[in-house]
């Protein structure tokens, strides 16, 4: 029996290449997160606020730049945190 290609399985369906799997389920995670904090919180502020909180407490273990760090804390809408979080996260 010759196996090719075609026969193999994807076990990272969605995982871009290069993407360490590690930094996916980060990232999962933390967008799972807010959408939780979005439910069960009234305003956005209030999930940027909390979502903050665990970013310092993420930077230090993930070795987020200073420069990062201070921008996300900057933030007070969603639509921001976001963009910043997205610029770490391809830093990582």
């Amino acid at each position: 029996y010759e196996v090719n290609d075609s026969d193999c399985i994807d076990e990272n369906p969605g995982e871009k290449p290069g993407e360490k799997p590690e930094k996916k389920v980060f990232k999962e995670f933390i967008d799972e997160l807010v959408v939780n904090y979005e439910d069960e919180m009234s305003g956005e502020k209030q999930v940027v606020q909390k979502m903050k909180e665990l970013w310092v407490y993420f930077a230090k273990g993930l070795g987020v730049s200073d420069r990062r760090l201070k921008e996300l804390l900057k933030v007070n809408r969603l639509a921001e945190y976001r963009s910043i979080v997205q610029m770490i996260m391809s830093e990582l």
